[in-house]
């Protein structure tokens, strides 16, 4: 796991990306709605305090001013271990994205020079001192971090450090029942895309594994599976997903069970019959059977049959109490 502020501190001494203290940590190019009111550009100041005024930004041999205090008058100067956020005098970044509440608001009277998604290079430009940025491609809804030496696709954390690994994923799975199939949903909810390893079972009540199913697939956004576990035994038993990926660092959404019920029992309802002809059964839970029958004896359903055995189960065995009580 990289903290960021460890890692601000040691590159600031090699940085081409530095001005000053200054350092170009974070780059949102590639919103998913309105681009040019949804961009970002981050900036941490590991120096000492600075004054801001007459900072540019230079993108395609163009200058364009970077001026303060037009959200809450926040002005020019940014503080040791501080964050700033540039964006244009129209953004909607603060509306839609969570922003640190210490961050210092810097705009643009334009957009940020149209920020390409593909790849982009500009400058931040004060006075005698030059901050270079430069990418190569980017990520919908993504922001590219600075690693110390080159910007990757990582998580949108505007005026907050990258407390992540920069190379970490998220990934999670659940489960429903449709019909008598089981379906696992592996979703990819951040992070980099990866290989996952998913491992289906089905375990008895006392943890005893009975069926295995086990793959590996390359999830970009979400990979469904279909599981059909072989089980006839009757009993109580538990279908079980469990997901691993290198790169996934939050565990707590990697496993989901379900219960399972087996019963092979036939129980028909109390208002049907199970006609008996010669001890062979004619008629069961309202299905003929054996259309050659001479009718001798008429049963009750098995399910009524086995509540009344029950009954004088239990009546017996009250009896008994009584007896051993008294005696």
């Amino acid at each position: 796991m990289v903290f960021m502020r460890s890692l601000i501190l040691f590159v600031v001494f090699f940085c081409s990306n530095c001005l000053g203290g200054l350092i170009i940590t974070e780059i949102y190019a590639n919103p998913v709605l309105d681009e040019s009111e949804n961009e970002w550009i981050e900036i941490y100041n590991d120096g000492d305090y600075i004054d801001l005024s007459g900072l540019v930004l230079v993108k395609n041999g163009k200058e364009i001013k970077i001026e303060g205090g037009f959200y809450n008058g926040t002005g020019m100067v940014l503080h040791r271990n501080s964050f700033a956020l540039i964006t244009n005098s129209k953004t909607r970044v603060y509306n839609n994205f969570n922003v640190s509440s210490s961050v210092l608001k810097l705009y643009t009277c334009s957009s940020l020079g149209g920020l390409k998604n593909s790849g982009d290079s500009f400058s931040l430009v004060l006075g005698d001192y030059i901050v270079n940025a430069s990418y190569n491609s980017s990520k919908n809804g993504f922001s590219l971090i600075y690693d110390g030496k080159n910007y990757v696709i990582g998580s949108t954390t505007p005026g907050f450090h990258e407390d992540i690994d920069l190379h970490s994923c998220d990934y999670s799975i659940s489960l429903s029942k449709v019909n008598e199939s089981y379906k696992f949903f592996i979703k990819h909810e951040n992070g980099e895309n990866s290989n996952v390893s998913i491992f289906q079972e089905v375990r008895g009540f006392f943890n005893e594994s009975y069926f295995k199913k086990n793959g590996e697939y390359y999830v970009v956004r979400q990979k469904t599976l279909t599981f059909n576990p072989d089980i006839d035994k009757n009993g109580i038993y538990f279908v079980e997903g469990y997901i691993d990926s290198s790169c996934d660092l939050n565990l707590g959404n990697n496993f989901v069970s379900y219960p399972l019920v087996i019963n092979n029992f036939e129980i028909c309802n109390s208002s049907e019959k199970i006609i008996y002809v010669n001890n062979t059964v004619y008629e069961k839970c309202g299905i003929e059977l054996n259309k050659n029958y001479h009718l001798n004896k008429v049963y009750e359903s098995d399910g009524l049959f086995i509540q009344r055995k029950i009954i004088y189960v239990f009546v017996l065995v009250l009896i008994l109490i009584v007896i051993a009580f008294v005696a």
